[in-house]
């Protein structure tokens, strides 16, 4: 099914009710929540293999407004195209999504704290505001914590799907 752009949703089209064709297919803040969520994985990533702050990864990596658009009506696209799979796993999609943006929101205060008062004991005040860098384990606990939620949910669909 094809799907329509209206007021920021996913609307599925040429479904045989009307009721169905005026829901919106993908919450809007979806998107945005799933790009967002990725920003501290990101950063601690780069921060680990490129030996930079993570505060400064963090700003480095950060998705802008345009790229956020772009991204978010490539995601909404895909759902419009598999709208009847989006539509039956609803529930999982929205969990996950926001189960990963409250991990994803730990992680990144847990590290802007973390880093910012190694930064402060280890530096002197004239020296310039940065950040540590993530090691490699600390860059791995933030993707593993963040990502958790829809690894159990691919095990999730898997399992179901097996049993079906």
């Amino acid at each position: 099914m094809q799907g329509k752009k209206t007021e920021g949703c996913i609307h599925s089209a040429g479904g045989s009710q009307n009721r169905a064709k005026d829901l919106p297919l993908l919450d809007e803040r979806l998107p945005g929540l799933v790009l967002d969520s990725l920003v501290p994985v990101e950063a601690a990533i780069v921060s680990a293999a490129t030996g930079i702050g993570y505060r400064e990864a963090r700003q480095a990596v950060m998705i802008g407004a345009d790229e956020k658009l772009h991204l978010s009506f490539a995601l909404e696209q895909f759902a419009a195209k598999h709208s009847s799979f989006v539509r039956a796993h609803e529930p999982l999609f929205e969990f996950v999504t926001v189960f990963s943006a409250v991990n994803a929101a730990h992680v990144d205060h847990v590290f802007t704290l973390a880093k910012n008062s190694e930064c402060s004991d280890a530096r002197a005040e004239t020296a310039p505001p940065t950040s540590d860098a993530c090691s490699k384990r600390e860059a791995l606990v933030a993707a593993l914590v963040v990502l958790a939620p829809l690894v159990i949910a691919v095990i999730a669909l898997i399992v179901k799907g097996r049993n079906n």
